[in-house]
């Protein structure tokens, strides 16, 4: 007997974060307009600033019939990847996602000793939607490679790949047809990101742009646009947490925000028709994904790398941050489980 779920009917989804935009000012009264604004300096400059005040897209409409959208996990941590779960089966129910890539790569990975492997396994048979994919090479270096060469080769351009970390804890998905539709349209743009809680750049975002508080630190832009001190700080990680599920409607903003360095790659989209270049840059690398796909294209190739502020997604923690606290991972797990988002 086939057990494999079809996932039909309307999961609705609670929350904060399906308000109207609460306290947008204009752009003169934020002081983002990048030929004025003196802390971002000129645009020539700046290592992060204003792409676009918004993308006009209506989401009630459904998402483009003929755009192919898939979500690869880099899988699959059992605590963390079980939090996925929902969202998948409510997207997919939407008609919104097609398919889910489960990557074998923390599975089989020797600090886990395979303990997580069956949950995967149990998630392709459970769902007819989602299946696993096995690198041939045992070199993690490789096998990035061989994971944006897939879709370089198996994807047509009007697809979507969205690279998401197991970690990824939620995601504001009443954001993400109208987050899918403005990756297949921008042209022009090599990768989006989602608004991200606890990643580096995009907090320094947040902050610049009033949504997070000094209160909780100085979310500055490292050098270069990697690490910095949110990268290595379980009390910042755990603060900053806390406060987003406090204060979660003020993350979703209409900007689009450009980075030009290094960005962490927790939650980032491309179109198929940018499969190949994708791959290429990280082929020609020959080491680290995430420094090809965005230092490399955006300091080397001018390429146009966005923050899409409307699609809000939290990302559970870094590893140096758990240097510091070797709890910090049931701490952060724990507080999404008693969160009503």
């Amino acid at each position: 007997m086939n057990t494999r779920q079809h996932t039909t009917g309307h999961i609705p989804e609670r929350g904060l974060l399906n308000q109207t935009f609460p306290h947008t000012q204009s752009l003169q009264d934020k002081n983002l307009q990048i030929q004025t604004d003196k802390k971002y300096g000129h645009e020539q400059d700046a290592k992060v600033f204003l792409y676009s005040p918004q993308y006009v897209c209506d989401n009630t409409k459904t998402a483009k019939a003929d755009v192919k959208v898939i979500w690869a996990v880099f899988a699959g941590r059992k605590q963390w990847l079980a939090f996925q779960e929902k969202f998948w089966v409510q997207l997919h129910q939407q008609g919104i996602l097609n398919e889910v890539h489960l990557w074998d790569f923390t599975a089989r990975h020797p600090m886990h000793k395979g303990k997580n492997l069956e949950f995967i396994k149990t998630k392709e048979r459970q769902y007819d939607f989602v299946s696993i994919h096995t690198p041939y090479n045992k070199r993690f270096t490789r096998q990035w490679r061989e994971f944006y060469g897939h879709y370089a080769k198996n994807i047509s351009h009007n697809s979507v790949i969205i690279k998401v970390d197991d970690d990824i804890v939620f995601v504001n998905i009443s954001e993400f047809k109208c987050f899918v539709n403005y990756v297949h349209e921008m042209q022009d743009v090599l990768t989006v990101s989602a608004n991200i809680v606890n990643n580096g750049v995009v907090a320094h975002m947040q902050q610049e742009l009033g949504i997070v508080p000094s209160t909780l630190g100085r979310m500055e832009y490292a050098p270069g646009g990697m690490h910095g001190s949110l990268f290595e700080s379980a009390a910042k990680c755990l603060k900053l947490h806390k406060y987003f599920l406090t204060h979660a409607s003020n993350f979703r903003r209409p900007e689009i925000m450009r980075y030009k360095e290094n960005l962490s790659i927790n939650f980032i989209a491309y179109s198929g028709r940018r499969a190949k270049e994708i791959h290429q840059l990280v082929t020609a690398d020959g080491r680290k994904d995430e420094r090809a796909i965005t230092t490399r294209a955006n300091t080397k190739q001018g390429a146009i790398s966005v923050v899409y502020m409307r699609l809000v997604v939290a990302h559970g923690t870094y590893e140096k941050q758990s240097l510091n606290n070797s709890n910090l991972g049931s701490e952060v797990i724990h507080l999404y489980e008693k969160a009503t988002l």
